[in-house]
């Protein structure tokens, strides 16, 4: 679904709580990106960021499927990008107290998705009506369950157990 279906909505509505689960009704039984057990990494501090990550994205899609307005995707984009970076930040605080190898690549990771999400938001700032919000979501999600199973997984037996 493109950003041009919501666009219609241009009502100032206020912002929701985007972290919480409670504005699921009968119709948002499927999250968009579903939470599975193998993304958990045994490091209680990072599976809670990760879960929190995935109720962002599946929030973001959510509002997007029920055409709320612009403000409100917004503020879903600035919920996205606050975590992100609280997240990245303890993440990287842990590969530095492990001393893990190959956190400067894994910084690097976290950089380019960070400047990503800089240019997805800011297209979706300068022309809302032309947002692509499928290939948003989708490179997204992809890029989300491929760090965890890979990158960060690589990581896990250098940092399990200092926290």
């Amino acid at each position: 679904m493109s950003a041009k279906s919501f666009v219609r909505d241009k009502t100032m509505t206020g912002t929701s709580n985007f972290f919480s689960t409670s504005r699921l009704t009968s119709e948002d039984s499927t999250d968009f990106l579903p939470w599975s057990e193998e993304y958990n990494l045994g490091i209680r501090s990072v599976d809670h960021d990760h879960h929190i990550l995935f109720d962002v994205v599946n929030n973001f899609e959510r509002s997007v499927r029920k055409n709320e307005s612009i403000v409100i995707v917004s503020s879903t984009f600035k919920a996205l990008e606050t975590y992100v970076n609280e997240h990245f930040a303890r993440e990287e605080k842990h590969m530095a107290n492990a001393k893990y190898p190959g956190a400067i690549a894994h910084r690097k990771l976290h950089r380019n998705l960070k400047q990503d999400l800089e240019g997805f938001k800011r297209d979706f700032l300068e022309t809302p009506e032309e947002f692509d919000s499928e290939e948003f979501l989708g490179f997204l999600g992809e890029w989300l369950k491929d760090h965890i199973l890979k990158e960060d997984m690589a990581y896990v037996s250098h940092v399990k157990g200092l926290e």
